[in-house]
């Protein structure tokens, strides 16, 4: 999180590295699961992992995460602005995630966490930050000569760690059940999810005292309102107090509040003195702020995202509901200029996390449909484990480029089920939704009418009953992942990926069985028909093409320019193209655009395509490539030479100025008053995963994933031609961040 080290957006903009120059590549990998504890002026970064995308082991199984070694360690200087990677020596920790650190005399101490060869840690090791020697110091036995027999914690991860009077005090945690007389622990509550298992795990409540003298632990019996067992909590501690809030028990995330007096040991909980309170949570960050008269909240996990507040005088007060929002703030100065007052009333009206949604462009607005959340694999009352969430579309989402707001509108009529991966475009104030996937296990081949200005949802395809008489008119045969587009009165449908037409009526050109799952009852097909719809019949037809026809493909990226249909790449069972087409809407014919330069944009899926630069460019950004990795690149495309160029930020400004959340699920509504930057999140999914997460209107892109943001692609393009430098980003880049009212 130390893009919050960061000061102001002039910060942003001394950036040393100069045209020609070398970029150094001194930055750290993706970290998940790693530990940070400051020293001096610099952060220390000790383990963690990093997905790996199911790679296949020697042994045969899948592996989708590596341990970062511990023989090396990360510190970022405060003062250089720099990232260095520590070689240290001596008697290392094992490769561990979710471990409690703490620094005590320039020596990092490392407590318990969870070792990729699937144990918990409960030994205890120290590092000589000066010297980067380690050494193990307890037990001091041999463990598999003669059991630990002193005081200890049982093993766990997830934990929370702090130091005070010389001592480091350990809270909560998950992890093994205590069955040794020497293990300490308090209270724990056994997870009912592994109660059947041998390695049945408990979550902890214990506090333990680990004295940096006599190297000794000690159970610490405090009193008050104890908190009740818990891991991933947000905690810190201010003065000689320790605060909690929240954390995860079996399923739940909580909400409770408590700090913990060091004078007396007595457990104090925050009451909830108004509605306005943040939402359970685990894996939250609460620090200190504002010369210690503020705690600041931020991040964390619950069924539905996250939520950023600050703490003043036990009331919370919410920033706009932005998620991960600590990157739209310049300094700890920022965060203190509120413009919420207390007593004052804070809107909600902000989207929650959408992924597989679609977006349009009416008038002065975005409109958002669909999509999906992820839960976080609760448990359903049929007993399965449900991964995501529909969003309802009794409710859409728009966004008024006009006052930078959003606002919830309510729908009424035949609305259709919840769907993800649908098209959808807009003809005479009417936004028409075609196809998609629904959350039932099946692909929508029913259209639906939603009249923008009454907000009333009409069912205008088929117009029988299909459980009483089949669809008898020509129709799509269903699918999700296609592309869409409105010309002269029509909808056009292109592509993507669904059932295997069976009915006489289902409109196919060519098509592509998916061999994956060519032995499966619900075979799937690789689409790539042009298919019509005809807004004042209510019908559809097959548009027969000619010409150089593309490949079947899904989630392409596409745009429509004057008279023409452009395509690029998409992906056809395991491979993501990057082939370039284009359909001449007058003569329906296709044409390839030939790769005339060894400079040409990698294969991908879901990526954006947007005309901008007054139609004379094409804008490329995001998507994933055939190894499942996110693209995070701008590409421009001269329509006049048929000519890709790539626009390459600086490195430095990838990676250490802004935040990484702008390129995967988690994006936020900023406008970009200069040039955007986009950052690597190589750990995420796709830029924009989900459909067509981008549109353009009058020198406004949107482009959302959970929220979104918005730029002027005008500015973009107009300093791409005066700047003509490699580093096309080295002008200032201005942030706003757009706040609801």
């Amino acid at each position: 999180m130390s893009v919050a080290a960061f000061d102001s957006d002039e910060a942003l903009l001394e950036d040393p590295l100069q045209e020609g120059s070398v970029i150094p590549y001194n930055w750290p990998d993706v970290h998940v699961g790693h530990s940070i504890v400051a020293w001096k002026d610099k952060f220390v970064v000790f383990g963690g992992f990093f997905n790996v995308y199911g790679r296949q082991t020697s042994e045969g199984y899948l592996e989708t995460s590596r341990y970062h070694s511990t023989r090396h360690i990360w510190m970022y200087s405060t003062d250089s602005d720099e990232w260095n990677l520590e070689e240290t020596y001596g008697e290392s920790p094992p490769r561990l995630s979710s471990a409690a650190c703490a620094i005590v005399n320039d020596c990092l101490f490392i407590f318990c966490g969870y070792s990729r060869t699937n144990f918990y840690n409960d030994s205890v090791y120290r590092l000589d930050l000066l010297t980067k020697i380690w050494t193990k110091v307890f037990p001091k036995s041999d463990r598999e000569i003669e059991p630990i027999s002193e005081p200890h914690p049982a093993g766990r991860d997830k934990l929370s760690s702090f130091d005070y009077d010389g001592c480091i005090y350990l809270f909560g945690g998950y992890g093994s059940v205590p069955l040794s007389q020497y293990e300490l622990y308090d209270g724990m509550f056994f997870d009912a999810d592994r109660e059947l298992f041998p390695d049945r795990k408990v979550w902890h409540n214990s506090l333990i005292r680990f004295d940096v003298a006599s190297n000794g632990f000690s159970l610490v019996k405090t009193n008050g309102a104890i908190p009740s067992p818990r891991a991933a909590c947000s905690t810190c501690k201010l003065g000689d107090r320790f605060y909690v809030f929240g954390g995860r028990l079996a399923s739940v995330r909580m909400d409770d509040m408590f700090y913990l007096d060091l004078e007396s040991m007595a457990w104090t909980q925050v009451k909830q003195s108004s509605p306005l309170w943040p939402k359970g949570r685990s894996w939250g960050v609460l620090s200190p702020i504002g010369g210690g008269s503020k705690l600041l909240l931020q991040g964390g996990l619950d069924s539905f995202g996250c939520s950023t507040y600050h703490l003043k005088l036990g009331v919370f007060y919410s920033h706009s509901g932005l998620l991960m929002s600590v990157a739209a703030f310049d300094s700890d100065e920022a965060l203190l200029e509120d413009p919420l007052q207390e007593g004052s009333v804070i809107p909600y009206n902000w989207p929650d996390v959408h992924v597989g949604h679609s977006i349009v462009a009416w008038k002065d607005k975005f409109v958002v449909f669909g999509g999906f959340f992820n839960v976080y694999g609760r448990q359903t009352s049929e007993g399965y484990l449900e991964t995501s969430r529909y969003h309802s579309t009794r409710h859409i989402w728009m966004y008024s480029t006009d006052s930078d707001e959003w606002n919830l509108e309510e729908t009424y009529g035949e609305s259709p089920p919840r769907l993800s991966s649908a098209a959808c475009a807009i003809v005479n104030d009417c936004l028409f939704i075609f196809c998609g996937y629904s959350r039932t296990n099946f692909y929508n081949d029913s259209v639906y009418r939603l009249d923008l200005l009454t907000k009333i949802w009409t069912k205008v395809f088929p117009k029988s009953d299909r459980e009483i008489e089949p669809i008898s008119e020509p129709h799509p045969a269903g699918r999700d992942k296609l592309s869409s587009f409105d010309y002269d009165g029509c909808i056009y449908l292109f592509g993507g990926y669904g059932s295997v037409p069976l009915s006489q009526y289902e409109l196919y050109d060519g098509m592509f069985f998916d061999a994956d799952r060519e032995l499966f009852p619900d075979r799937k097909v690789w689409h790539n028909s042009l298919i019509r719809f005809d807004v004042a019949s209510n019908g559809f037809s097959l548009v027969k093409t000619n010409g150089a026809i593309p490949s079947p493909r899904a989630a392409c990226s596409t745009c429509k320019l004057g008279d023409r249909f452009y395509v690029f790449g998409g992906r056809l069972a395991s491979v993501r193209m990057d082939d370039m087409f284009y359909l001449d809407l007058e003569s329906m014919a296709w044409t390839q655009v030939k790769q005339s330069s060894p400079l040409w944009p990698k294969g991908r899926s879901w990526g954006v395509l947007s005309p901008i630069g007054g139609g004379s460019k094409l804008l490329l950004q995001g998507g994933l490539d055939s190894d499942g990795h996110t693209l995070n690149g701008f590409w421009l495309f001269d329509i006049s030479s048929q000519t890709w160029s790539l626009l390459q930020p600086f490195r430095k400004l990838i990676y250490g100025y802004l935040p990484r959340e702008l390129s995967g699920y988690y994006h936020l509504t900023y406008r970009f008053s200069k040039i955007p930057v986009v950052a690597d999140n190589r750990y995420m999914s796709s830029w924009f995963h989900g459909w067509k997460p981008t549109c353009v209107k009058e020198n406004i892109i949107l482009v959302t994933a959970a929220t979104g943001f918005a730029f002027d692609p005008q500015d973009l393009i107009t300093h791409y031609l005066s700047l003509e430098v490699v580093r096309n980003f080295s002008c200032k880049v201005a942030w706003t961040r757009m706040v609801t009212h």
